[in-house]
């Protein structure tokens, strides 16, 4: 039996703010997020948003060197 073959696409932080602030502020599901923006695991918003609440705006966001990477 083969492995399902993953690959981790990252986001840019632009995306990731966007998908929290829909959210947070216009109470986006997030299936709803996932849907918009392509993602194939809702988990993955959900853990940005646990995240952005846990460390703030500012200790959360991807560097800029690893977003040129992307």
């Amino acid at each position: 039996m083969r492995k399902r073959e993953q690959t981790n696409k990252l986001y840019s932080n632009e995306v990731r703010k966007e998908a929290v602030r829909l959210h947070e502020e216009d109470k986006w599901t997030y299936k709803q997020i996932t849907e918009k923006y392509g993602i194939q695991d809702k988990d993955r918003v959900r853990k940005w948003v646990y995240k952005f609440r846990k460390q703030g705006e500012y200790g959360y966001w991807i560097t800029e060197a690893a977003e040129k990477s992307i």
